[in-house]
């Protein structure tokens, strides 16, 4: 057979194959070299973005975030470039706003503005679109508040009936101080009594402190919160990937679960128990209704800490709230709850419970510190919320109490 245009001889087809793999290859290797610039190039900031640390690739300042204390880092971070500083959570831009004054501009000035939630991916994948507090800013977002407000305040919030529900809890809670004076650790009983306030209103009863269930669901939440605020969370929230691969991070999915499913046996009770237009809690109440930015962080603690507006700030003094004649007063940098449209939704709740709680407790009870040699150390413990060291603590009875 002889060769023509339209049959070449094999050996000639093969040879115009032959430069077929170094081509291919080319190409591969340039976008490569491509996605490497691309991807480990750290983000480049914008003009009038503010000062910060060097900023890696990938991972940002992951550094910033690989530590315990979150919030002390970030007061370094204050303290070496200023009140309003920029750095990045991966390849997001996050501005820190830091100082009583910068801080109350943007939650009361610039509330609105400010009050949208960045995309944290994890989570998006724990509670997909819905709630109240890492909810989008928006019209769902603020019928979901109004209509919580209004749900907690019918049943009982601001008014007598759920004082007297607080102060029954605080009853219960003072049942379970040891009577011999030896020291105990007071952290998981007020857990519990502060819990069962929530719950009273959520659910409509209250749980034995006894309640083996009870425990655990309040050992997964502080669990999945303080996983959440350290490398665990801010790894999945950096590269969202991992979400899906083994590793300490699934521990957020199974105890999130075992929570949710706690919660839906709660609900499918009170779907068999209740009466239309008749609700008796919160899941009664919804049952009858329902049939790319930058990032930019508050620092509360910043205000908390504010040198300008705390004497000595960092120290626990009771003198920070008197006045000159010794009457309560309420220091304009107090902004525990925060301010503005996204202030704490609780914040009539908590402040409530804490009133009723100390006041009831200390009415009968002395707090003594079970070693006179030694002072408490004040320095809090970063659970994805600033929370006491464990220790332990002695009461004694009052005479007459």
């Amino acid at each position: 057979m002889k060769p023509t245009d339209s049959n070449p001889w094999p050996w000639e087809t093969l040879s115009s194959w032959a430069w077929a793999p170094a081509a291919w290859r080319g190409l591969a290797a340039g976008v490569i070299v491509w996605l490497l610039l691309r991807f480990l190039r750290p983000p480049t900031r914008p003009p009038g973005y503010p000062p910060g640390p060097m900023v890696l690739p990938l991972v940002g300042n992951f550094g910033l975030i690989f530590v315990h204390d979150i919030p002390k880092a970030m007061q370094k971070m204050v303290k070496q470039y200023g009140l309003v500083c920029g750095c990045y959570l991966g390849s997001l831009p996050m501005v820190v706003v830091s100082g009583y004054h910068a801080v109350k501009e943007a939650l009361l000035q610039n509330g609105h503005k400010l009050s949208d939630r960045p995309p944290f991916p994890l989570q998006e994948a724990l509670l997909p679109g819905t709630g109240i507090l890492t909810a989008p800013y928006g019209e769902a977002w603020k019928q979901q508040r109004r209509f919580a407000l209004h749900t907690m305040h019918n049943f009982g919030l601001g008014r007598t009936v759920l004082e007297d529900f607080i102060l029954q809890e605080a009853q219960h809670l003072m049942e379970r101080f040891p009577q011999k004076g030896e020291p105990f650790d007071l952290h998981l009983s007020m857990h519990n009594a502060a819990s069962n306030v929530i719950c009273c209103l959520v659910f409509g009863h209250r749980f034995s402190y006894d309640d083996e269930m009870f425990k655990k669901m309040l050992r997964l939440m502080e669990r999945n919160l303080e996983r959440e605020g350290n490398y665990v969370g801010m790894m999945c929230h950096i590269f969202p990937f991992i979400m899906k691969l083994p590793g300490p991070q699934q521990e957020l999915f199974r105890n999130h679960k075992e929570l949710d499913d706690f919660i839906k046996e709660e609900i499918l009770q009170h779907k068999k128990s209740r009466q239309q237009g008749k609700p008796r809690d919160i899941i009664d109440a919804y049952l009858d209704k329902i049939d790319e930015k930058t990032i930019v962080f508050l620092n509360l603690t910043s205000v908390l800490n504010d040198p300008e507006k705390w004497e000595t700030p960092g120290e626990f003094r009771p003198e920070h709230f008197l006045d000159e004649e010794g009457h309560f007063q309420k220091p304009e940098a107090f902004l525990p709850f925060s301010a503005g449209p996204r202030v704490c939704l609780g914040e009539a709740l908590a402040k409530m419970e804490l009133f009723l709680f100390f006041t009831s407790i200390l009415q009968k009870f002395q707090f003594v510190w079970p070693d006179p040699l030694s002072k408490p150390d004040l320095v809090p413990v970063y659970k994805g919320i600033q929370v006491p060291k464990p220790h332990k603590i002695v009461v004694h009875k009052r005479v007459g109490a």
